[in-house]
């Protein structure tokens, strides 16, 4: 057998932080009898061993950090197939056979049974927009995926899927598109969701705004949903659904009643609102009221709520400043928050007023003459 040489040391060179020059010396390695590989380059033959041990460990270092990489795919052409029906950035490899972390490129649709029963993938991100998402294109697929703008998720996209997925802005959700699916699934904005689009769905679904649910969309589900906003409910929506569907706490019992008219049966719980803080600093003499009480620590308030904050000058002191979230503010002793929806961090820095002036009247020579005192 031919022996393979590798001069380890040349000069005062590391090899060790030259990672091709390490993946060069395992190639050869893994193409040669380790028994036979030779090291020179004035090594002992204890050395020899340690270094070709150190070798190996590089070489499992390196390939399992090359193997963590995301694959970026900027190509899916469909090669017939019903299963991972898909050859990526032109192959050999298929939706079928990839592995690990996967990006794909900004406006690459995704074909028909793309990574259909790939449970090897374990996260798939968009780089910007999907145009569609083809039918049973993730069917029984598994790993998180995270899309920002997608146009169509076609029929059984991600029929039993089992992963957690993210959408920013969906236009429309197509039939049995999440029927059968597992993962836990948030969508921030929805044009439409067609019928049987998560019937059997089990995860639990988040939507922050929906516009229109079709019959049936909800045929027999049974995971948590919550609605932050929501449009039109058709008719049967929420037929046979034994979900138990969360609204935010100023939903009107009008809407509340299009779900009951929709099939839904259950009922439907409030969320708390959210709360935001209040937090005031004051420098100087003078104190601060919120809501005619003196305050003295950071408060919380629900949403929607209306806030009186009071500047309180000592004797003989004024308003200086006033500082609203960064932003100067009116020196004004009454600062109010209409509906609040955000947290407030306020600052009020109070200073003494000036002496007041004191003149005196003289008249001369027959004229008026007003002079301060000093």
């Amino acid at each position: 057998m031919t022996k393979k040489h590798f001069n380890l040391i040349s000069g005062k060179k590391d090899l060790t932080n030259n990672t091709s020059s390490y993946t060069h010396i395992c190639s050869a390695i893994t193409t040669s009898n380790v028994a036979e590989t030779t090291i020179r380059g004035g090594v002992t033959t204890t050395s020899r061993v340690v270094v070709l041990l150190h070798i190996l460990i590089i070489c499992a270092f390196t390939t399992a950090n090359l193997s963590a990489q995301p694959i970026t795919i900027t190509s899916l052409t469909q090669n017939g197939s019903t299963a991972g029906g898909c050859l990526i950035n032109g192959g050999p490899t298929t939706g079928a056979s990839i592995t690990g972390s996967i990006i794909i490129a900004d406006g690459l649709g995704i074909p028909d049974f793309a990574f259909m029963n790939n449970t090897n993938i374990t996260s798939v991100t968009a780089a910007g927009s999907i145009g569609t998402i083809g039918n049973n294109a993730f069917w029984n697929s598994s790993g998180t995926i995270t899309f920002n703008n997608v146009t169509t998720i076609s029929s059984d996209a991600f029929r039993g899927s089992s992963g957690d997925i993210t959408f920013n802005d969906v236009t429309t959700i197509g039939n049995f598109a999440f029927t059968n699916s597992l993962g836990n699934i948030t969508f921030h904005n929805v044009g439409t969701i067609n019928g049987d689009a998560f019937s059997n769905s089990l995860g639990n679904i988040t939507f922050h705004n929906v516009g229109t649910i079709n019959i049936m969309a909800f045929l027999q589900s049974s995971g948590d949903i919550t609605f932050n906003d929501v449009g039109t409910i058709q008719g049967g929506a929420f037929l046979a659904s034994t979900s138990q569907i969360y609204v935010p706490h100023n939903t009107t019992d009008a809407k509340i009643q299009e779900f009951a008219s929709a099939g839904y049966t259950k009922t439907i719980i409030k969320l708390p609102p959210p709360t935001y803080t209040l937090t005031i600093t004051s420098a100087g003499n003078g104190s601060v009221e919120v809501d005619g009480t003196p305050y003295t620590t950071t408060l919380t308030f629900d949403e929607d709520d209306n806030v009186v904050v009071e500047f309180l000058p000592d004797a003989k002191h004024q308003i200086k400043s006033v500082i609203v979230n960064g932003t100067p503010a009116s020196r004004s002793r009454t600062y109010t928050i209409n509906s609040i929806a955000k947290n407030y961090n306020i600052s009020v820095e109070f200073e003494e007023k000036p002496p007041a002036r004191i003149n005196k009247v003289v008249v001369k020579k027959g004229r008026l003459i007003i002079k301060p005192i000093p």
